[in-house]
């Protein structure tokens, strides 16, 4: 319960990933993304037709609350880098782990430089080399 995730982006893997460590028992969750849930997302994301139009965090804290209502989670609606740093020193550290599902490379980035900091790890979904074929 004293276990924490940081969430870095809210979207169809970070909602699995988030559901699946409240599952698992981890009971402290800051979820930040700047997104709002379409039906377009609808076919991958955790989250159903009855959330479209939330904020994706919004939309994803209710999914954790009803998995474990003792759970402390918060949410912020914008990028990582706009998270006060007061914020991230409370909840960042090594009773924590830093998940980067962001769809840019700044945010996975900004979340390596955080978990560096705060001596957690970090596992991220980006993988951000573009595939190309070279001719010499």
């Amino acid at each position: 319960q004293d276990k924490g995730a940081l969430i870095v982006g809210c979207g169809s893997v970070g909602s699995l990933v988030a559901l699946e460590l409240a599952r698992a028992g981890v009971g402290r969750f800051l979820l930040v993304d700047n997104d709002i849930l379409g039906y377009h997302n609808i076919s991958r994301h955790q989250c159903g037709i009855s959330d479209v139009g939330k904020f994706k965090t919004i939309a994803l804290r209710e999914r954790i609350l009803d998995i474990n209502p003792s759970a402390d989670v918060e949410i912020k609606n914008c990028i990582l880098q706009e998270v006060s740093l007061a914020v991230l020193a409370k909840f960042c550290g090594p009773q924590s782990i830093a998940i980067g599902c962001a769809d840019n490379r700044e945010g996975d980035l900004y979340a390596n430089k955080i978990a560096l900091e705060s001596e957690m790890p970090l596992v991220s979904i980006g993988c951000w080399e573009r595939a190309s074929r070279r001719t010499q």
